[in-house]
C-alpha cells in the first residue's frame, strides 16, 4: 500500500473520530413550525468510504442542515443507479462508471460531487492461487456488472494478458458480505473486497493476491449521483 494512500486514510481516520466526539451543536430554532425534511439516501457498497453517510448521521449533520436522512443500502452501482431512477433514493454515493453507464444507456442520472478516486480493492484469492494466471478457468466475483468492482476485475485480467470472460469469468455475486461469503465456502476462487472485508478474509487464511491501492490507478470510486429532474424540482436539498 502507498505511503500517501496510508496517510490519506489515516488522516480520515483521525478526522471522523474526532467529528464522533463532536458533541451536538445547538442551533436556535428559526421557526418552530418548521420540520425537517425527509429524504432517502442511498450506498452502492458497505466500505470504509461510504462510512461517511453513517457517520454523517450518527453526528447530527443531516439534522443541523434541516434533512432528515433515511439511508438505503443497494449492494452495487447498477441497483443503485435503479433505485434513483425509481425514485427510492434521491441522491446516492456510487461509482462513477456506475453512473456514466446509465447516463450512456439515457438514464436520467448525473454525478454531482465525487468522494474517492482511488481503487481500495483487494483481490482476496484461495489459498492455493498463487498467480493471476492461477484463476485461469475460475471466475472472480464482483458486485455488479458496470461497477467499479467490474472495472477492477477486467482490468487485473487484461493486465496479466488474459482475457475476461475467457480465460477468468468475471461473476456478479452481490454485496461485499455475500462476496466473502461466497468465498468463504468454496464457491468461487477469487473475490473483489474493501477495508474492512479485506482484513476479515486475510483473518481467515485467504491471500490478497493484488493490492489496488498499490497500483496507484486514478478511478471514480465513489461520488454523489442524482438525477437531473430531481435537481430542477429540489434543488436546495
Amino acid at each position: 500500500m502507498g505511503i500517501a494512500w496510508i496517510r490519506k486514510f489515516s488522516w480520515l481516520a483521525v478526522y471522523f473520530l474526532l467529528l464522533s466526539l463532536v458533541p451536538p451543536l445547538k442551533v436556535p430554532v428559526l421557526n418552530a413550525q418548521s420540520s425537517l425534511k425527509k429524504i432517502t439516501s442511498g450506498i452502492s457498497t458497505l466500505s470504509g468510504s461510504s462510512a461517511i453517510a453513517y457517520v454523517t448521521q450518527k453526528v447530527g449533520l443531516f439534522e443541523r442542515n434541516g434533512l432528515e436522512v433515511q439511508i438505503v443500502y443497494f449492494g452495487s452501482g447498477a441497483i443503485a443507479a435503479s433505485g434513483l431512477l425509481s425514485g427510492e433514493a434521491k441522491i446516492t454515493l456510487m461509482s462513477g462508471n456506475s453512473t456514466l453507464a446509465a447516463a450512456l444507456g439515457g438514464a436520467d442520472v448525473v454525478q454531482i460531487g465525487g468522494l474517492t478516486n482511488k481503487l481500495a480493492y483487494g483481490l482476496m484469492v484461495s489459498p492455493s492461487i498463487k498467480s493471476v494466471h492461477d484463476l485461469k478457468g475460475y471466475s472472480i466475483g464482483i458486485a455488479g456488472f458496470g461497477g467499479a468492482s467490474d472495472f477492477a476485475a477486467n482490468y487485473i485480467i487484461r493486465k496479466e494478458g488474459l482475457v475476461p470472460g475467457k480465460d477468468v469469468l468475471i461473476l456478479s455475486v452481490g454485496g461485499q458480505p455475500e462476496r466473502l461469503s461466497a468465498l468463504v465456502a468454496g464457491k468461487i476462487k477469487a473475490v473483489l473486497l474493501e477495508p474492512p472485508f479485506t482484513g476479515r478474509a486475510e483473518k481467515i487464511g485467504f491471500r490478497r493476491l493484488v493490492d489496488f491501492p498499490s497500483l496507484d490507478l486514478e478511478f471514480q470510486t465513489l461520488g454523489f449521483a442524482t438525477t437531473r429532474s430531481y435537481l430542477k424540482a429540489d434543488r436546495e436539498a
